[in-house]
């Protein structure tokens, strides 16, 4: 038996209904394509109308050069040069592996000679060092248009310098100079505010390391010089209430979400020698990802992801401590670059809660020594603090809004009866008693502790 060919009207109509399949497919592509490009044109609007950068280009002019003689980064590059960095400085507390004993004791010996010494050698650092901390203004000499292989080498010498002044803090507490251990703790915040402006998180992380070295140092401070005045306690407060008024977080993620669609923009996720690498995975973002539209696709779910960090960090403090209030937009399972791109966002909120908590308990800490000088007693709790000694919140940013731990250390610790703590329960929000002890018998920190160990004076 033979198959009847098909009509040439069939055949007709066959061809027709393909080619109108075609071209609802195209006309559907096209539209896709279309929509995404002016859902990214909106995104880009909206940062703009912000007054934020949507590109990398725009990053680096949005992060100003201060007028001629004005930049701390040009004092604070002639302080590096005259670093003096030691083989041996172990015994030295901050840049070595030395701490102040816990329990309130002068330094031994060999680690205040040791120090005096590393101090003496890096004179002409410390003397820059302060000089640059005083200055408002600063940009360090990066180019962000290069995004995630932007180099910043001048990160780790920012941290050591604050350990620097740090240790220059705590030798001066230890030798009764008050005065002179309160103008180092200010130099140490200076050195840290020479990050506040600087577009990348990685810097904003670093900002944050260096505020917890005036932390420490105000913590060492407190141990160790004699009995402040009120002035100079007055002095450590409008200190540490600085960060609760910094919007560093949100200049962070304003440069980490320009970076992100930066690198999604393009077929290369890694970098080799410091250049773009395609690799199997950029092929894959070439030749698939690239004309399907789900590279156009990433950019626009990178930049409305982070559309609610960025209005939550500008916003009110309150609004975003403890990183509960972070919303995240939910990530179609196909982008999966996107998800692994921003799944870090959250804990940057945790990092600032974290930083803020240390810094309300040293500045709970300043008010109880304040009320103690006024009263000649320490009070029974936080509540008893009065408005005049307490110059912002106090807070716990991890227990929803109610105020810090305050009172006698465990005595297992080993710390003296006369010692207290003021102390935040910390991200995991259980109050463990602020300190405990290591397998070995060692202090160690199970919340975020801020430890006053003189006498009661």
């Amino acid at each position: 038996m033979f198959r009847r060919a098909p009509s040439h009207g069939a055949r007709r109509r066959f061809s027709i209904l393909w080619i109108a399949v075609l071209v609802l497919l195209i006309a559907a592509y096209l539209t896709y394509r279309f929509w995404i490009h002016s859902q990214i044109q909106q995104e880009m609007a909206a940062i703009h109308e912000a007054g934020h950068p949507a590109t990398l280009e725009e990053l680096d002019a949005w992060y100003e050069e201060p007028p001629l003689g004005e930049n701390a980064a040009d004092v604070f590059a002639v302080a590096f040069e005259y670093y003096r960095y030691a083989n041996d400085d172990d015994e030295v507390p901050f840049v070595g592996k030395r701490q102040r004993p816990p329990d309130g004791k002068p330094l031994p010996d060999a680690a205040r000679e040791r120090s005096v010494q590393y101090l003496a050698d890096n004179a002409q650092a410390l003397k820059y060092l302060h000089e640059a901390s005083k200055i408002d203004k600063c940009r360090w000499p990066i180019d962000l248009t290069r995004g995630p292989n932007t180099e910043l080498p001048h990160l780790a010498r920012v941290r050591q310098g604050a350990r620097l002044v740090a240790l220059e803090a705590l030798v001066r507490a230890d030798a009764g100079d008050a005065d002179g251990a309160i103008e180092s703790v200010e130099a140490v915040s200076g050195v840290a505010r020479s990050l506040a402006r600087e577009p990348n998180l990685i810097s904003q992380l670093v900002h944050a390391a260096c505020l917890e070295i005036a932390v420490k140092a105000t913590e060492q401070v407190l141990d160790c010089a004699p009995a402040l005045s009120d002035e100079q306690l007055a002095r450590l407060d409008a200190l540490l209430v600085q960060p609760e008024d910094s919007f560093s977080l949100a200049v962070g993620l304003v440069g980490e979400r320009c970076m992100l669609a930066e690198v999604l923009r393009t077929d290369a996720v890694s970098y080799v020698n410091g250049e773009p690498a395609l690799g199997a995975v950029g092929v894959l973002r070439r030749f698939v990802f690239g004309p399907l539209g789900l590279r156009d696709l990433e950019v626009l779910y990178v930049l409305r992801s982070c559309r609610e960090p960025v209005r939550l960090a500008q916003g009110p403090l309150s609004g975003r401590l403890g990183g509960d209030s972070l919303d995240l937009v939910e990530i179609p399972s196909i982008l999966v670059f996107v998800a692994g791109s921003v799944a870090h966002l959250p804990r940057a909120f945790d990092r600032e809660s974290e930083t803020i908590a240390r810094f309300r308990t040293a500045r709970a800490a300043v008010a109880i020594e304040r009320y103690t000088l006024s009263h000649g007693a320490r009070p029974a709790s936080l509540a008893e603090l009065p408005p005049e000694f307490v110059s912002a919140p106090l807070d716990d940013p991890f227990a929803s809004g109610a105020p810090l731990q305050f009172g006698p250390p465990d005595p297992a610790s080993g710390l003296p009866s006369d010692a207290y703590i003021v102390y935040s329960v910390g991200l995991n929000r259980r109050d463990e008693g602020g300190i405990g002890l290591d397998k070995d018998g060692d202090l160690v920190e199970v919340d975020i502790p801020f430890i006053v160990v003189h006498p009661l004076r």
